[in-house]
Order: structure tokens, then C-alpha cells, then sequence
């Protein structure tokens, strides 16, 4: 994650004309974040199909929240809000400009392994984004931002060729005692329970709890 520090203002230079409602100090932000995040500096969204939007902002810590252009009668003293056309495409093209750093060119940990004949890229690096793209109005796809970890607990076992994804905005949890077969794909923000076994060729859809 950047520590950018960046203001409404600058957000409005890069999606261009929007309306704002509510604070518009000169506040800074430093992250994005789930809705029910607990992290006031952060910029959130509210999409546009929900139904207790308004419930969202006003329980919400977040001070930015993108929303949809529908009216609604309470100004949110405090929170700045900015209505856009789709709000989830406008956060993932926001993240991806404000908080998501370049690709990485590479790391090996100090604590790896790895056998004296094998060759690795200088571009490699472990784990994974998932998969998750909005459509803008062009039909190009925009990856959704992910930020968040993945969390392996103690004794777990991973087999070969086994992908787990990074979460989006909250994390992927592998919990104790898990093990996995070859070949398991685990998608992001997926929460695998304790000592659940896997077997080869399974795979788990993003958000799911098992």
C-alpha cells in the first residue's frame, strides 16, 4: 500500500466533474478500504444496488465514500461524498491511481529454499492478486484493487500447484490444521475453517467461508 496522502480535491482533478456533498476540508487520505472498515482516513464506496446506503454512510468511520447519483436526504456532517455513475468501477480506478504500487520486480525472501539447478526469473514474486474486473462504459476492464494478506495459520500443509489468492480489501484466512491436496485454487477473501481438508483439483470461489 502507498503512503500517498492525497485529497478530495485531487481525487475531482482525476475523475473530473463530480458532485460533493457534505465536508469539503481540506482532509487527507490515506488508504481504501472496505465500508465496514474501521479506518477513518481511508476512501470507501457503497454500491449502487444496495439498499441501506444510507445506513452505510452514517455507521461508516470512512470520511470519503463514493456513491451513486440517486438523491438522498441527509447531508452526513462530517464524511466527504462524492456521486458518481458506478461507484465500485470509480474506487478501483482511483485505488489503482492513488494506493497500488507498480509491479514488483521481484523478491526472493531470505528464508526461501530453492534447489541449486532451479532458475528463477528476476521478475518473480510469490502470491497473488485475485480475480475481480469492473467494465468501465468502453468495455475495458479494471481490475478491482487488492490489498489485502494472506493469513496462514500454523500446521498447514500446502501441496504442489496450489494458488491462494490475496484478498481484495479485507484478507484471505487459511486457519490451523488445514491441508491441502495438489492443484487447489482458493480464491481472495476466502476463510478456510479449522482442519478442513482439501483435495486435489478443488476449487473455492472468492468470499467464501468454509
Amino acid at each position: 500500500m502507498s503512503k500517498i496522502k492525497i485529497t478530495y480535491k485531487e481525487i475531482l482533478k482525476h475523475l473530473g466533474e463530480h458532485e460533493v456533498i457534505g465536508n469539503k476540508e481540506k482532509i487527507a487520505f490515506k488508504s481504501i478500504a472496505n465500508i465496514t472498515s474501521n479506518n477513518k482516513d481511508s476512501i470507501c464506496f457503497i454500491d449502487k444496488n444496495r439498499e441501506d446506503k444510507e445506513d452505510l454512510i452514517d455507521n461508516s468511520f470512512a470520511n470519503l465514500i463514493l456513491i451513486d447519483n440517486k438523491k438522498i436526504e441527509n447531508t452526513f456532517l462530517g464524511k466527504t461524498l462524492i456521486k458518481v455513475d458506478d461507484p465500485k468501477l470509480v474506487f478501483s480506478k482511483t485505488g489503482n491511481a492513488f494506493f497500488i504500487p507498480k509491479k514488483s520486480k521481484g523478491i526472493i525472501h531470505s528464508s526461501a529454499r530453492i534447489h541449486k539447478d532451479a532458475k528463477i526469473h528476476k521478475s518473480i514474486s510469490i502470491g497473488t492478486e485475485g480475480f475481480g474486473y469492473n467494465k468501465d462504459i468502453d468495455g475495458v476492464q479494471i481490475q478491482f484493487p487488492h490489498i489485502g494478506r494472506v493469513i496462514i495459520e500454523s500446521d498447514v500443509e500446502i501441496g504442489a500447484n496450489v494458488t491462494i489468492d490475496r484478498g481484495a480489501l479485507s484478507d484471505t484466512i487459511i486457519r490451523k490444521g488445514v491441508k491441502f491436496d495438489n492443484s487447489v485454487h482458493v480464491g481472495h477473501n476466502v476463510e478456510v475453517g479449522r482442519n478442513t481438508l482439501l483435495t486435489a483439483k478443488v476449487m473455492i470461489a472468492g468470499s467464501t467461508k468454509l
